[in-house]
């Protein structure tokens, strides 16, 4: 497959580098990452998926990011993240080495699904589809190690971190592109969700000018009284309509500035609706398209809840088995599985985490003051009291989150 560099246009960025795999040095596509400073996430979820990029340019306001996060080599079919793909040093637990025979012993295979998602594959040109092929290749690629049992030697199992950050970017994809919320199909995109915010602003106004009206009555009243029983103080009255006519004037100000935000918005949206395609049926026959290759791959994701459970299986197996993590980073991989879990309302799979977590954290939590209380060294002293917070930290915010998930009512595991 050769890249079509006429359709390589900024702001991609065609660079010829080498493929650790196949040792070939190939044209890649690739999108320059956050440090270029040409875009950077302007607001994020819970589960740092990202609703709304700002582009520097605002010509290339339309592309997503996400769309670019891997590389696919066009000689082998091999596809890593951006940076490890460029450098596969930077990770200790990269697998480009170790899975080279077994990639290769794939590829002869005359059905392979490798071969199949490769062919989909157009990086100078890509969407939503493609990228989700993508990301499924790249997940087909490490799955082809070992697991998920455990290991005599721990190289040659998967990359769980990378696994996990795979299925998790999918289903930010899924999220990105499902038409449905709460049974109605809905608009895609972070604008749709501002004219809500700014009604419910709308309403707020009314009711400060009610307040304000209230406030005005009654000191009215007090005024009156005061007057007739000879209490009645001039400069404190003048006091009280000073602020007050300082509130009002913020309030004309909100008044306006609101209005005038709910027309931008409401102009927004009308743009949007006339660049941006509706996603409705075309949406559901490409899922429809990824359970045919169920036969090759029985679990395949085909939603947001799909990858979002094996997301956080795969940190759970992250936090288990990656022997360069210390027991802290074990428990924040824990905490945001969790998370996840709690975003998919998976609630049988939530409570087997939840139970697994609390075990885990009391025995570092252990640990942690078993050597605090064997050392006389301040410095190692203050070491293991700042540890023992964190953990702290982390199981008060569990609990907490825990608790409040257990109100809402489980979801299916495939939307």
């Amino acid at each position: 497959m050769k890249i079509n560099k006429e359709k390589v246009l900024a702001p991609l960025r065609l660079q010829n580098m080498k493929c650790h795999c196949c040792a070939k040095f190939i044209d890649a596509v690739f999108l320059p990452d956050l440090s270029s400073r040409l875009y950077y996430p302007k607001e994020k979820e819970d589960d740092q998926h990202v609703v709304l990029w700002e582009w520097k340019n605002t010509a290339f306001q339309h592309i997503n990011p996400y769309y670019y996060d891997l590389i696919y080599c066009p000689e082998c079919s091999f596809t890593d993240f951006r940076d490890e793909f460029m450098n596969p040093e930077i990770n200790h637990s990269n697998k480009v080495k170790i899975l080279h025979d077994a990639f290769y012993e794939e590829k002869q295979k005359k059905d392979s699904l490798l071969n199949i998602l490769s062919k989909k594959i157009v990086p100078e040109e890509m969407n939503f589809e493609r990228t989700v092929y993508l990301h499924l290749l790249a997940i087909i690629i490490q799955e082809l190690l070992p697991g998920p049992e455990p290991q005599e030697n721990p190289r040659m199992s998967r990359d769980w971190r990378k696994l996990a950050r795979l299925y998790l970017r999918t289903a930010w994809l899924f999220r990105e592109k499902n038409p449905e919320k709460g049974g109605k199909k809905i608009q895609q995109g972070y604008v749709f969700e501002v004219r809500g915010a700014i009604d419910s602003v709308l309403k707020s106004v009314t009711s400060i000018k009610s307040d304000i009206e209230h406030v005005i009555h009654n000191m009215e009243k007090q005024q009156n009284y005061e007057k007739d029983n000879k209490l009645f103080k001039k400069d404190v009255y003048l006091n009280y309509r000073a602020n007050l006519q300082r509130i009002i004037s913020l309030y004309n100000q909100l008044k306006t500035s609101s209005v005038n935000l709910k027309k931008v918005n409401d102009s927004h949206v009308l743009l949007l609706k006339n660049k941006t395609p509706i996603v409705g049926e075309k949406f559901y026959s490409f899922k429809n398209e990824l359970m045919d290759h169920t036969n090759a791959w029985p679990d395949i994701p085909t939603s947001e809840v799909d990858c979002l459970q094996k997301a956080a299986v795969h940190f759970h197996m992250a936090a288990d088995n990656d022997r360069y993590i210390s027991d802290i980073e074990g428990l924040k991989l824990l905490e945001f599985a969790i998370k996840l879990l709690l975003r998919a309302q998976l609630k049988e799979d939530l409570d087997n985490l939840f139970k697994v977590f609390m075990k885990r954290s009391s025995i570092v939590r252990s640990d942690f003051m078993k050597k605090k209380s064997s050392t006389r060294s301040l410095v190692d002293i203050e070491m293991y009291d700042a540890e023992i917070k964190k953990a702290n930290a982390i199981i008060q915010e569990i609990s907490y989150l825990y608790k409040v998930g257990n109100k809402n009512e489980p979801k299916e595991k495939s939307e």
